[in-house]
């Protein structure tokens, strides 16, 4: 008979009747024989999501997946060839034979298609609802069945649920705008309403009973569980009641934003949870084109942000700017660039000003090859070239050029005006030229003040041995003259290098002026008019006050030479600020004391300007200066802190500054020094540890000390002199080292020499090389005494630094001496040192 479907179905009595009724040996092979022709059948079945099983007329199992067999807790092989009723112990055969009215065949025909709601039995023993579809399938022996078997366990809860639930709240839940979905524990869905059905475009039965990941594929599970350190329960407590942004599924495929509420719900089943899904693609579309909107807000924002910025820039002139064209006419320009070159801004609009008009022929080549790279790149690197004022003259410029508008075929150009910065590389060259004369000299002078140490020993050692009228006796005063005069020059070489010793106190320019202001009327003669301007007070400084004396008179003899028909002269003192962005004379910020010299003499010209400063330069005739008065004051100003300018035009004068730091200290009140006389009533009896590694000056220096009645010992360097004082069994009185020397400088030793015999005065002996006679290498409290020195200069600045008491007494732990005599001084002082030294200014 055929059934509803079309297939072939045997008759109850015929050959599938027969095939029942035979032997299980029979039925074995024609399950064998089945399992062979339906073998195509298998790959179908275990490709199928839900349990499958294939029975043939009689109700044994032919075929089944592997979704079956765990669905019923039996391997495969367990239940093949068992009888269906194993697995569906009740109701099976009801619904074949509903009453005996009908065959099994047309029973079975009946219900072909339709779902049938029977219980499914495990292997367990445990039993659950199912649901049933059934259908036809052609076979060699027959018309099988193929059971698709669904665990409707979560439907049947829903079902239950929807019992609990009263009409109001399946009302409410019908009624929510949104889709609501309701999920049991183990993430099954159990109820959900219309808008569900059309969001999701499933049907009811479809999604009943199925995993809301189906709905939700990825990340509600980890909004769930978030961590392993949270169960699901406490994850789910925290989400409940917040919006969750998930992604959803339709049954099409697509996928859309959603946001997620989720809501405890209490039922017989235990706690399940409504979710409450909101479609939010409209939202999140809405949002991009806010934020569209934003970004481009801002974009704008920021633009007129850059153009405000731009316009400061422009408008705040401190490089010049200009937008021009590629051919180089100027379109605009701010007010720096006008006044870099000299031009009004009418002529700017006259188109008076482009590239060729503002470029020097010897730079025209350079400024194609920047316009070349601009072209072909968009940037000319910045350069160093020069611009052509309206007046004619040259001004060095740092200049750049940047494409501004490629399809306008505009560019940005930036100018730096470089004359200040070429002035003060100009500076720079100079101070650095003066530095490398200064090391220079202050080497020379180093090395010539230790031989003029020699020659002035020996001459004023032979000056006091030779009677008076002995014709010898002139000529070697004659040598410690000359000596003299060139220990004068090398003090000046010292000034200039910045190498000599200074004694710094709080000097009031004013006052140091008013002190000395009849000296100067005499020095520069009737025929100048001297005026001064020196308000005390107000221009106080921390430095040699000797010093600055020998400054003022070097200006002022070089102003009165200026000046030989007469003229004017001017000495004026004050205090400027220096501020931050620096000053002319390249001095650090801060406040200075000025010193002014002016006169209205014949100038300078660029040239003479340019070598000033400069040892030996100058413009006098032969024998009317040696050129180091300009180098002397030079060099004391930049070793005191503070710098020099000469403003001077030819035929128009020159004004020379002195600028020096000032000071808040008082002034104290000055008083002319007097000769301390260097020898002693008594003659001395101390021990002195003479270390010098000039051996000639170590010589004539014993001399002189031993003819004064001192015990020298003589070390050529600082280890031979520590050694010597570790033999030396008896007291050592005083230490007289020079400053520089191999091995070990002068101020280490003493410092090794004092941590043995603590307290010992120390003198110390330099011709203050480079770096050596300054008061941090000898220390504040020590004394010093110059090379050249005299026998009175040694003398004295060794009874300075020795106790008083060894001054008057004889020390009984003295050393025998073999050319010991009487107590009584020799002659050993020399008629030099008691003379008072004129130094005359360059």
């Amino acid at each position: 008979m055929t059934n509803a479907v079309g297939l072939m179905v045997p008759s109850v009595g015929g050959p599938a009747l027969e095939s029942a009724r035979r032997p299980r040996s029979v039925r074995q092979l024609t399950v064998a024989e089945t399992k062979a022709s339906n073998a195509r059948y298998r790959g179908l079945l275990d490709a199928s999501p839900d349990p499958t099983i294939v029975v043939n007329p009689a109700g044994d199992i032919l075929l089944l997946n592997a979704q079956a067999a765990k669905q019923f807790g039996y391997h495969r092989r367990e239940l093949l060839g068992r009888p269906i009723k194993d697995l569906i112990p009740t109701g099976y055969a009801e619904r074949l034979v509903a009453d005996g009215l009908r065959s099994a065949a047309q029973a079975r025909t009946q219900d072909m298609g339709s779902g049938l709601e029977l219980v499914g039995l495990r292997k367990d023993g445990t039993s659950f609802p199912l649901e049933m579809l059934l259908s036809p399938l052609e076979s060699a022996t027959g018309v099988l069945v193929t059971a698709v078997i669904r665990d409707i366990t979560a439907r049947k809860a829903g079902e239950r649920v929807l019992v609990e639930m009263d009409a109001r709240y399946q009302g409410l839940l019908e009624a929510a705008p949104d889709a609501m979905v309701v999920v049991n524990h183990a993430g099954d869905i159990v109820l959900l309403n219309v808008q569900a059905e059309r969001q999701f475009g499933y049907g009811r039965n479809e999604l009943v009973g199925t995993a809301v990941s189906k709905l939700i594929p990825i990340g509600y599970a980890e909004r769930l569980v978030a961590d392993a350190l949270r169960s699901s329960e406490a994850a789910l407590a925290q989400q409940i009641g917040t919006g969750i942004e998930l992604i959803a599924r339709r049954k099409d495929g697509s996928e859309f934003p959603i946001e997620l509420m989720l809501s405890p719900l209490g039922s017989a089943e235990g706690i399940l949870v409504t979710a409450a899904i909101r479609d939010i693609s409209d939202r999140k579309a809405a949002a991009l084109v806010l934020a569209a909107m934003e970004s481009r807000y801002e974009a704008e924002r920021d633009l007129h942000r850059s153009e405000e910025r731009f316009r400061r820039l422009f408008d705040s002139n401190i490089i010049g700017i200009t937008i021009a064209d590629l051919t180089g006419r100027t379109l605009e320009a701010n007010d720096a660039y006008l006044q870099l070159l000299g031009y009004s801004r009418d002529e700017l609009l006259a188109v008076a000003i482009d590239w060729d008009a503002v470029t020097p022929p010897d730079v025209q080549a350079d400024t194609t090859r920047a316009v070349e790279q601009l072209l072909a790149t968009g940037v000319s690197a910045p350069r160093e070239s020069a611009y052509v004022r309206k007046d004619g003259s040259h001004v060095p410029v740092l200049v750049g050029v940047a494409l501004l508008d490629a399809s306008e075929g505009t560019c940005l150009t930036y100018i730096v005006d470089l004359s200040n910065r070429r002035l003060l590389e100009e500076q720079l060259r100079r101070a650095q030229r003066l530095e490398a004369v200064g090391q220079l000299a202050g080497g020379i002078a180093h090395d010539f003040n230790n031989l003029l140490t020699v020659i002035l020993g020996h001459a004023n050692l032979l000056v006091d041995e030779l009677p008076e009228g002995d014709p010898a006796r002139d000529s070697v005063m004659e040598i410690r003259d000359a000596g003299d005069r060139a220990a004068a020059m090398t003090r000046q070489l010292l000034a200039f290098s910045g190498r000599q010793v200074l004694a710094p106190g709080a000097v009031d320019l004013g006052e140091l002026v008013t002190d000395i202001e009849t000296l100067l009327r005499r020095t520069i003669g009737e025929h100048i008019e001297l005026f001064t301007d020196l308000r005390p007070g107000i221009a106080r400084v921390l430095a040699d006050r000797g010093q600055i004396e020998q400054v003022l008179m070097n200006l002022v003899v070089n102003a009165r030479d200026a000046m030989p028909m007469g003229g004017t002269l001017s000495i004026a003192v004050g205090e400027v600020v220096v501020p931050a962005d620096g000053h002319p004379a390249g001095l650090v910020p801060g406040r200075y004391a000025t010193l002014a010299v002016d006169d209205s003499g014949t100038g300078m010209d660029p040239e003479t300007r340019a070598h000033i400063f400069e040892p030996f330069y100058t413009t006098k005739e032969v024998g009317k200066g040696t050129g180091l008065g300009l180098a002397t004051s030079y060099g004391f100003v930049q070793q005191s802190g503070g710098s020099i300018t000469v403003d001077s035009q030819l035929g128009e004068g020159s004004t020379v500054t002195v600028y020096l730091p000032s000071t808040d200290a008082q002034a104290t009140a000055h008083v002319a020094p007097t000769r301390e006389p260097g020898v002693p009533a008594v003659r001395p009896t101390e021990t002195v540890l003479l270390v010098d590694d000039n051996a000639a000056v170590r010589r004539v220096t014993a001399r002189i000390l031993e003819r004064c009645g001192y015990v020298v010992i003589a070390a050529s360097d600082g280890l031979e002199a520590l050694a010597r004082a570790h033999s030396h069994p008896g007291p050592i009185d005083v230490l007289l080292t020079d400053v520089v020397m191999p091995n070990m400088r002068g101020p280490d030793l003493a410092g090794r020499f004092l941590a043995d015999r603590p307290g010992t005065p120390v003198v110390f002996m330099s011709g203050y090389s480079q770096g050596s006679g300054s008061d941090a290498d000898v220390g504040p409290t020590s004394a010093l005494v110059h090379k050249p020195f005299t026998a009175d200069d040694l003398i004295a600045a060794l009874r300075r630094a020795l106790p008083a008491e060894l001054t008057t007494t004889v020390r009984n732990a003295t050393p025998h001496r073999p050319d010991s005599g009487p107590q009584v001084s020799p002659p050993c002082r020399s008629r030099i040192g008691g003379r008072r030294r004129h130094r005359a200014p360059a």
